[in-house]
């Protein structure tokens, strides 16, 4: 009696032991996935990242509260927020598992979009292999997973573009006036040129040719550096390369973090031959990318040499 009673509680016990050892197998088995679904950045403050595909890679920062990449170019805060956003909520319905899921994470590294903030890197992917939707790689994951659908982006691998025209704000220039290192005016008739430059001292003053002018305002000077405060394209794309007519001056403005816009304006010819008198053409030469922009706005920076001789 004693041992068929010892042999019933050996047998409970291993029975209990399967459960338990099931139980821990599916608890495990279900983290590691839930795991493989949480693909977003672990970062409350994004201020840097980079973004790159076999083309091209840029290099975003938060400086001075605005977004410029590759350390020339003002961001589009619109699409870096975007960015942002998409980085810290991106989720997959799936993980693509077996031989094509490990093909995937070849293609997926080779040929992605990869997005790298701090040690962490994502990697995107659109219609890969024989696959349809959009997919994204985790590094340090096991699995590429499929992505969830994107509120507000339609197309993803337009979205993740190193393309610089897709991402360069419309602000052309936007620099406080203690931020100007200088501001250098060329104009085709060259006698009507100048150069505002920071001295030793950290006062602005007129040059001609690289020569100093004595005869300059100081106020005019001083005041001329707040025009470049904010000034935005009314629109852009390759489109206004098309309807750009004569050249009517280039402006290059470099801060005091050696960040470097160069603009050039042209007249805006229209499809029957006549100027706008309205609007301008402009080239932005870093970002080589063009917009239009309407003459009020930028008719401040327009001055010639002889505005601040003093009367």
């Amino acid at each position: 009696m004693n041992s068929l009673m010892d042999k019933l509680k050996y047998l409970i016990v291993f029975v209990a032991l399967i459960i338990l050892g099931f139980i821990y197998y599916l608890t495990r088995s279900k983290s590691t996935l839930d795991d493989e679904f949480d693909v977003a950045i672990d970062s409350e403050d994004i201020v840097e990242f980079k973004l790159s595909d076999p083309q091209d890679t840029l290099h975003f920062e938060l400086l001075n509260d605005k977004w410029v990449f590759n350390q020339q170019l003002n961001a589009s805060d619109l699409k870096v927020n975007g960015m942002i956003e998409l980085l810290k909520s991106v989720s997959v319905k799936n993980p693509i598992t077996g031989t094509k899921g490990e093909d995937l994470k070849q293609l997926i590294i080779k040929s992605g979009v990869q997005v790298k903030v701090g040690d962490q890197s994502l990697y995107f992917i659109s219609k890969p292999l024989d696959l349809n939707g959009d997919f994204v790689y985790k590094t340090g994951y096991k699995y590429v997973g499929q992505l969830n659908q994107i509120t507000g982006i339609n197309e993803l691998q337009a979205f993740l573009s190193t393309d610089k025209a897709q991402w360069i704000s419309k602000s052309i220039f936007n620099v406080k006036s203690e931020d100007v290192e200088s501001i250098e005016v060329i104009w085709s008739n060259a006698t009507n040129s100048f150069e505002i430059q920071k001295d030793d001292l950290g006062q602005f003053v007129l040059l001609s040719n690289g020569r100093y002018v004595e005869k300059a305002d100081k106020n005019k000077i001083k005041y001329y550096t707040y025009e470049f405060g904010d000034i935005q394209l009314a629109s852009k794309g390759d489109k206004y390369k098309a309807v750009a007519g004569e050249l009517e001056c280039e402006i290059v403005l470099k801060t005091n973090s050696n960040q470097i816009t160069s603009a050039t304006f042209y007249k805006l010819v229209s499809n029957d031959g006549n100027v706008d008198r309205n609007n301008l053409i402009v080239h932005h030469k870093e970002a080589n990318s063009w917009g239009k922009i309407s003459y009020v706005k930028m008719s401040p920076c327009f001055k010639k040499i002889d505005f601040f001789y003093k009367e």
